[in-house]
């Protein structure tokens, strides 16, 4: 079925949710104010058809709702179908409930099972729940199992809940699903008044998903005044998740009153999970007022017990606190993993309560190892690896003088 005009597309509802259909022109919504989903409004009303755009786009579409009392907002609110060749131009979308929970991006709140390529959105994502949890993506709120590609978002990100809040460039909340030749350029804002939050330039929280081939350039911000935050340049936490060819550049940082603050370049906390071909360079903060621990790190604010080879970070890192301990490291702010192949040149700081800062690991600890490892001496302003813990043996300091020449890295195999 051809999409000739808005009204046709807001009417999927009722023509068929398990329909093909296709754009057959460029539509253009601006004039109108939607306070749905246009398509697919919850689990038991979802899409389960294919969508084409055949590359047409859909510009201007603003959804708004300052009492919304459903959960999924989007162009499609819940999708478990094919959307492909889309893109939506401008718009946003603005949702704020107090009676639940809030998924919101662009083009979907919520994919479950679904797949999703050759789409992007250029809009701004606004979700906000006063009595629950809030995600917001600039293209997806949440991913459950479904595949994304070759698709993109530049829109703000920014999700304020009560309970827990995800916030992601891209995607606020993957699980189980698989995000390839992706990027995210939009900043990232994720805030929780009660519990923990997530920010991430491309994905808020990563779990147990696959992500290849992507970027993300925008600064991400996670703030709690309660509990736990995680922020990363690529995902504020990566639990059970890949990682592979992969950088983010934007400024990262992690702020909490009364709980623990993981902020990293690229992952704030990576659990079990391996990095690899990765780098981030911007500037990386962990701040915790009062009862918490800071993790900051170039790449990581914490390594897991996960697997972080081929990798740098060239951003500064500083953690604060005024109780508990904070860790900064120029490439992993602790790190009970392994650690291969990497190095790191930024500026390293830890200050407050039990500061512990090194060039490449705040802290080793545990069964931490690191091997074939560098930092420079010169810019980190630290002469030691590690802050805390044994010093792996693997790990080498270099002058800036050093770090130009390639004999230095004795350890590396060039040619690999």
């Amino acid at each position: 079925t051809l999409i000739h005009d808005m009204a046709a597309l807001d009417a999927i509802d009722t023509t068929g949710l398990s329909g093909a259909y296709a754009l057959a022109k460029d539509l253009d919504a601006s004039g109108t104010t939607y306070g749905h989903a246009l398509v697919g409004v919850d689990g038991t009303n979802a899409f389960a058809g294919t969508f084409a755009g055949l590359g047409h786009t859909i510009s201007d579409l603003t959804i708004e709702n300052t009492a919304a009392t459903t959960e999924y907002w989007g162009l499609f609110g819940y999708n478990k179908g094919t959307i492909r060749d889309l893109g939506l131009q401008g718009g946003s979308v603005t949702v704020t409930s107090a009676s639940g929970v809030i998924q919101a991006g662009s083009l979907a709140g919520y994919s479950s099972n679904g797949t999703i390529y050759n789409a992007y959105a250029t809009g701004n994502v606004q979700a906000t729940s006063t009595s629950s949890n809030a995600y917001v993506g600039g293209l997806i709120g949440t991913n459950l199992y479904s595949t994304i590609s070759n698709s993109y978002a530049t829109g703000e990100a920014t999700a304020t809940g009560i309970s827990r809040t995800y916030a992601g460039g891209l995607i606020g909340d993957s699980i189980s699903g698989t995000i390839s030749d992706a990027y995210a350029t939009g900043n990232v804002q994720a805030t929780s008044t009660s519990s923990s939050t997530y920010a991430g330039g491309l994905v808020g929280s990563n779990s147990h998903s696959a992500i290849s081939n992507t970027y993300a350039t925008g600064n991400a911000s996670a703030t709690s005044t309660s509990s736990d935050v995680y922020a990363g340049g690529l995902t504020g936490s990566n639990n059970s998740g890949t990682i592979i060819n992969a950088y983010a550049t934007g400024a990262v940082s992690a702020k909490s009153t009364n709980g623990n603050a993981y902020a990293g370049g690229l992952a704030g906390e990576t659990l079990f999970s391996p990095i690899t071909s990765a780098y981030a360079n911007g500037t990386v903060i962990a701040e915790s007022s009062t009862g918490g621990n800071t993790y900051a790190g170039g790449l990581a604010g914490y390594n897991n017990s996960g697997n972080i080879t081929k990798a740098y970070a060239t951003g500064n890192a500083s953690a604060k606190n005024t109780e508990g301990r904070a860790h900064a490291g120029g490439l992993v702010g602790v790190n009970s993993g392994t650690i291969s192949n990497t190095y790191a040149v930024g500026m390293v700081i830890a200050a407050g309560n039990n500061p512990y800062a090194g060039g490449l690991l705040g802290e080793n600890s545990g069964p931490g190892t690191s091997t074939a490892s560098y930092w420079n001496t010169e810019t980190s302003g630290l002469t030691v690896s590690v802050g805390k813990g044994t010093p792996p043996s693997g790990v080498t300091g270099l002058t800036t003088e050093q770090m130009k020449n390639a004999a230095s890295f004795a350890d590396w195999d060039m040619d690999a």
